[in-house]
């Protein structure tokens, strides 16, 4: 059972535009991903980053099981 668990980024990074948040956040995800996978961590495909407007409105979500190619 994977506990849901929501870490909020209060300070955030702001993009021009959402192309420009959406390569950042895919850059982020991966990130995090590499760091569990040296730290011998399980990566879970469903976290996420969401990516809000100026208005905190969610507007598009990275999920971590898209930004890596996984092959068997």
């Amino acid at each position: 059972m994977i506990e849901k668990v929501t870490v909020p980024d209060e300070t955030g990074i702001e993009k021009s535009n959402l192309d420009d948040a959406k390569f950042a956040a895919i850059a982020a995800a991966r990130d995090l991903i590499a760091t569990d996978i040296i730290a011998g961590v399980p990566i879970h495909g469903s976290y996420r980053i969401e990516i809000a407007d100026s208005t905190r409105q969610v507007i598009h979500i990275v999920r971590f099981d898209n930004v890596i190619d996984f092959r068997s």
